[in-house]
């Protein structure tokens, strides 16, 4: 599929990625939600959980799902999906 850009140059509307790049992405949106609720001030706060809100929207709608294990068992079995 293919759309426009602003420069009215044809772009396509899909991109592949590296799967760890992908991986290390979900893990800095962890992070900056796990700050989100500890950040000093509350515009910080504010400013991150919109962020946060954001790209976990993106991820979702490429099909991926940021889980927090934080305070589970560690499962080497566990399967990622």
């Amino acid at each position: 599929m293919t759309g426009r850009s602003s420069k009215g140059e044809q772009v396509s509307e899909t991109v592949e990625m590296n799967v760890t790049a992908l991986a290390d992405a979900a893990v800095e949106l962890w992070r900056l939600q796990q700050w989100a609720f500890t950040a000093g001030f509350e515009r910080d706060r504010a400013v991150a959980r919109r962020v946060v809100r954001t790209l976990d929207s993106v991820l979702n709608a490429a099909g991926f799902e940021v889980c927090d294990l934080v305070g589970h068992v560690y499962d080497p079995g566990l399967p990622s999906r």
